[in-house]
């Protein structure tokens, strides 16, 4: 999902390089729709995370961090809201049939809810879901946000 981000954001003078999820860093096996979804909701988790601290930058970082020439905030607002609502649309669905012990699995109502949920998304450790060589992984693939 970062990838569609900065993808979007080509068109403002285009990145030097992309971004691309690994979903060889998830902790399990994926081989059934119910772990799929696990980990697809963690993923919309993540990425809304890293939307949502997007938005603490200002367009002068935002556009260093991005590495493009050029930069028009309007545009970027409104990839994210794209993004917010995709986002939600998907993670409702992802949610819609969780089971009592699956991961992830808050429910929301809408996307100001999701919003506020991904704001606040974290994996606390020692989980499986953030060993030290995932975290090293997904520092590496977020870097852009450390700017």
């Amino acid at each position: 999902m970062l990838l569609a981000f900065v993808t979007a954001l080509s068109s403002a003078g285009g990145p030097s390089a992309v971004a691309i999820s690994d979903c060889a860093s998830w902790p399990r096996q994926i081989d059934s729709a119910e772990q799929f979804d696990d980990a697809s909701r963690a993923e919309i988790l993540a990425f809304g995370k890293a939307l949502a601290d997007s938005e603490y930058l200002s367009d002068d970082a935002l556009q260093r961090c991005l590495k493009v020439k050029s930069f028009d905030h309007d545009s970027v607002e409104r990839i994210r809201a794209n993004l917010w609502r995709h986002l939600s649309s998907n993670y409702m669905s992802a949610v819609s049939n969780c089971a009592n012990d699956a991961s992830f699995c808050t429910r929301v109502h809408d996307n100001a809810d999701f919003i506020a949920l991904a704001s606040s998304f974290k994996v606390m450790a020692p989980s499986p879901y953030m060993s030290g060589e995932r975290r090293r992984r997904r520092s590496a693939r977020h870097t852009w946000m450390s700017c």
